[in-house]
């Protein structure tokens, strides 16, 4: 039977034709599979693709495979139709209600208080695709009670390395269904973001963190990134 292994930033992940094997990391917080399995019911009857857990142990989580395709980069096109599904998933977990977060990620406490329940971690390989348009996720260790605005920032930050700042604003317009976002002030907000997602990527790089080890360039690029994004910030709109 054909596998691929690949390594998140959490887990060691295995992929089967048939299932997908992720070995847990344990030095972060797994929920348990009834409890994931609860939201990932939910969210797939209201037309958000999910995995379900097949089978968790301390040491290892069997999924199912999902159908479709996932990227590592996003064209304009298609980060606008991601953001719209951003809001579709948002307002599923709206309605899912407060009651069974499954996680408290310490970098969306950390970034600004909320009680919405939202997904924390939007990274673009995290977005399930079938016929060229969103329909899933993956990786939904970290649904935690927080702001939308800490997932919508990472998503303007891992979604391509060329967004500019208008299409930035372009983005959060589709988000929130509006024309003008120039008011808002949403550029301080992402310029904490930012900070903290830098602070993130240097403890992690001196393995104190919950990151799986990897090479030093790979943290040395996403700082760079992120750098580059927070000191341009500072000419962001009329700021």
């Amino acid at each position: 039977m054909s596998k691929s292994i690949s390594q998140g930033n959490v887990h060691g992940t295995i992929v089967y034709e048939d299932r997908v094997e992720q070995l847990l990391n344990p030095a972060f917080a797994v929920p348990s599979k009834d409890k994931t399995n609860r939201l990932n019911r939910f969210l797939r009857k209201n037309g958000i693709g999910v995995a379900l857990i097949i089978e968790q142990t301390k040491e290892k989580r069997v999924m199912e495979r999902l159908d479709g395709a996932f990227y590592d980069k996003l064209d304009k096109a298609q980060r606008k139709k991601a953001m719209g599904f951003l809001r579709k998933l948002h307002n599923v977990l709206e309605r899912y209600g407060k009651r069974d977060a499954l996680n408290q990620f310490y970098l969306v406490s950390q970034f600004r208080k909320g009680d919405e329940l939202i997904w924390g971690d939007t990274k673009v390989s995290n977005i399930l695709w079938k016929d060229n348009e969103p329909v899933g996720i993956v990786d939904y260790d970290t649904v935690s009670l927080g702001s939308v605005w800490y997932d919508v920032f990472m998503a303007l930050a891992t979604w391509g390395n060329d967004i500019s700042y208008e299409e930035m604003s372009d983005l959060i317009a589709t988000y929130l269904g509006v024309i003008d976002v120039s008011g808002i002030g949403w550029e301080v907000e992402f310029r904490r973001f930012a900070l903290l997602k830098i602070k993130e990527m240097a403890i992690n790089a001196f393995g104190l963190g919950y990151f799986v080890p990897r090479p030093l360039p790979y943290y040395k690029e996403r700082i760079k990134h992120l750098n580059r994004l927070y000191e341009e910030s500072f000419v962001w709109g009329s700021i």
